[in-house]
């Protein structure tokens, strides 16, 4: 279980006064007081919030349920979505005190009970828990109450507010969408697509996945993956940078499309929507698309038959990646449910997720709800990047079961591929025995060979060394002059004179593309070219801000995204003396949007700058890379923002920097980890800067951060690949 507490200033706990009805129910003054001594201590060290402890109390007032020991487990199950799970994990090591979590002493035991077995069988008899295949004492209770009452257990009553299944500890909702989310991707996974003309299909593979020189021998995985991709109801296509996701894309969007024209409903569009967790990650997968898009469509038109070259290019250029809280429809009166679910479906027969590893439990279940059933769901991510910021960490769930070095097919699936599709499977993958429950195998692919980081990138070296948890292969990496793309610096304390100059002039980077903040700002300060209009200008802008970006593993301290962003414009301020760099509007001044906006259609992780625009004199609006283009926002609509030289490696998944340069802390910190270290090295394009690095020989910070490893207490990749007797 993640180590995050829910933080929060101490304040002393104050229970709610007790109800008649509560005193009825056997809640007495005496057992009131019991339970506060139990958790009001927890609560003052930030262990627990006090938001969970009111709810768990007054819904187990009215399940009789008094002893402080399960109010507790049940209070840290309520907390565990705020620390990134799904439930609590009773056999996994519990939270902690922040303290503690830091690598400090303890400033309070928690006193869990120490004999878990009788807790969990004290958990398991509680009227405030359902059981779904509980194993209490050895014997497993399969299925009880699945719509019990509280205390009576009869169906049509009230649900209980806590689920047990196993060792897992659920609030009924996180059961609900774990359970959900399992039952409709399984659905899915299982779901036949006909192939409506075979012998078009092999041509199409054959002529976009030809083979090259540089290939890895054996099956092509991206041609698997296409091939897949007109079988399944469901395709998840994992792969680092460079894998080749998106070229990926582009040609099984192909084949579908020509698999369209062949099919029944040639007559109507193939409907194709394309959507990513944030504004920025949509306008790259937009990019990325198009890119090339002319000589492809040219290339493989006759795909589609007489004109098709047309009919592609015009296909391509209609889908308007977005964000997928724009795909769902967000409602004002109802933040976390959307336009679209079970009874208002999606009108699509293709939903394609990009940056899939930032889309939470809850976000990816109201997704699969609004889904009709009969639509296929294509979702591209990393399965080594950082989690998704709330609960569960789906993308890694449904790669669980993936062996990167052996691809595995049911002998149906293995079939179809080389039947319909003239795959040659023999040697490349292993068949399942007959009979075997398939779980995702047949509709998960993941991509492991890089054609952005070669052998000679240095990049490439320490994200593989990181995410294989090798921290030898990560010092012989960090080599001084081993690697043209990598390069570490020393750092006391924050951002010197040195570690300035280089991220605003971007000295030692290249001299055609320098990767400093001082490029955008001279553009920006310029105004437009001649011939330029003000659009062209501000997305110039707006790309070579993306040049360079510090990157952070905290926001607090000297070197936290607080610390950084404040040196920056201090060294601004000095090379641009007739500028200014202070108030909360200015030229220049970037900002990242912190919440989603329904009202703007602004997310959570834009980016924009503030520029002129035509209007009343000194007046600024924000200018966004949006994925039709250059987007503009009033600065007083500006949704809560924060200014954005440096970002934590957070915020800046589904991002790609020309220069990036990442600020180690000082000494080991509980929120650096391997996949925290990895989602930082791969944002660098072309170069990697890492501050921080005394000794690559020797570094503590560096070593305990590719050892430590986000767990995050989930059942949801069990359900997925077959491992639960409920399944």
């Amino acid at each position: 279980m993640s180590p995050t507490p829910s933080g929060g200033p101490a304040r002393p706990h104050r229970s709610f006064p007790l109800s008649p009805a509560d005193r009825a129910a056997g809640r007495s003054p005496e057992a009131q007081a019991a339970i506060d001594a139990r958790l009001g201590p927890l609560i003052s060290v930030g262990l627990l919030d006090p938001i969970d402890v009111h709810a768990v109390d007054l819904v187990t007032r009215r399940c009789a349920e008094h002893r402080p020991e399960l109010l507790l487990a049940l209070c840290l199950a309520a907390r565990a979505p705020r620390a990134g799970d799904l439930c609590l994990d009773l056999d996994a090591p519990l939270p902690v005190a922040p303290s503690a979590a830091e690598g400090a002493a303890p400033t309070h035991d928690p006193g869990y009970p120490l004999d878990r077995a009788a807790w969990r069988a004290a958990i398991a008899g509680s009227p405030a828990v359902a059981l779904e295949g509980a194993v209490v004492e050895g014997a497993v209770v399969e299925g009880a109450a699945v719509e019990g009452a509280v205390g009576g257990g009869t169906a049509g009553e009230a649900r209980r507010p806590f689920w047990l299944h196993g060792a897992r500890l659920y609030t009924d909702r996180y059961w609900r969408y774990e359970r959900g989310l399992a039952e409709a991707l399984r659905a899915r996974a299982a779901r036949d697509r006909p192939v409506h003309d075979p012998a078009r299909l092999q041509q199409g593979l054959q002529d976009l996945f030809p083979r090259t020189k540089d290939m890895p021998a054996g099956l092509d995985r991206q041609q698997l993956a296409a091939a897949m991709a007109c079988m399944r109801g469901l395709l998840v296509l994992s792969g680092g940078p460079g894998t080749g996701k998106t070229h990926t894309l582009r040609n099984l969007l192909t084949l579908s499309l020509a698999q369209h024209a062949a099919g029944p409903e040639a007559s109507r569009p193939l409907r194709v929507r394309l959507a990513a967790p944030t504004g920025k990650a949509a306008a790259r997968m937009r990019e990325a698309i198009h890119k090339g898009l002319a000589p492809h469509c040219e290339a493989h038109g006759e795909l589609l038959g007489a004109g098709g070259a047309a009919a592609l290019e015009a296909f391509f250029l209609g889908l308007l990646p977005t964000t997928l809280h724009r795909v769902l429809g967000t409602r004002f009166d109802a933040p976390t449910r959307f336009v679209h679910n079970a009874e208002n479906h999606l009108q699509l027969d293709i939903l394609i997720i990009d940056e899939a590893s930032m889309v939470d439990a809850h976000l990816m279940a109201r997704t699969l709800e609004a889904l009709p059933p009969d639509a296929q769901l294509i979702l591209l991510g990393d399965r080594d990047q950082l989690a998704s910021v709330e609960a569960g960490a789906v993308l890694a769930d449904l790669c669980a079961g993936v062996n990167p070095a052996e691809p595995r097919l049911s002998p149906g699936m293995a079939d179809r591929l080389e039947a319909e599709a003239g795959l040659a499977l023999a040697g490349s993958i292993r068949r399942l025995p007959a009979g075997a429950d398939p779980g995702l195998h047949d509709a998960t692919v993941q991509l492991t060979h890089s054609r952005r980081f070669g052998q000679d990138s240095g990049v490439g070296k320490l994200a593989k060394a990181v995410i294989d948890g090798d921290p030898s292969a990560a010092r012989a990496a960090l080599e001084p002059g081993r690697f043209a793309d990598l390069d570490t610096r020393p750092l006391k304390g924050g951002l010197g004179e040195a570690e300035l100059a280089l991220v605003i002039e971007g000295r030692g980077v290249g001299a055609d593309r320098p990767g400093g903040f001082a490029r955008y700002l001279d553009r920006l300060f310029a105004g437009p070219q001649p011939g330029e209009d003000d659009v062209a200008h501000h997305k110039a802008v707006l790309t070579l801000f993306d040049e360079v970006r510090l990157l952070s593993a905290t926001r607090e301290g000297r070197r936290g995204v607080e610390g950084l962003n404040r040196a920056v414009i201090e060294a601004l301020a000095e090379r641009y003396p007739s500028r200014r760099f202070s108030g909360p509007s200015w030229l220049g001044r970037p900002v990242l949007i912190t919440e989603n906006d329904p009202g703007t259609g602004r997310t959570n992780g834009d980016v924009g700058i503030f520029v002129p625009r035509p209007g009343p004199p000194g007046e600024l609006q924000v200018a966004f890379l949006g994925a039709a283009g250059v987007e503009y926002l009033s600065s007083a609509r500006l949704p809560p923002h924060e200014t954005v030289f440096a970002m934590t490696v957070h915020k800046s998944q589904g991002s790609e920097f020309f220069h990036t340069v990442m600020v180690l802390p000082s000494r080991e910190n509980r929120v650096l980890t391997r996949e925290l270290l990895y989602t930082g090295v791969t944002r660098a394009s072309h170069q990697l800067t890492l501050l921080g690095i005394d000794d690559p020989g020797e570094n503590s910070v560096l070593d305990a951060a590719i050892r430590a490893r986000v767990q995050r207490s989930s059942g949801l990749g069990p359900r997925l690949w077959g491992h639960l007797s409920s399944n």
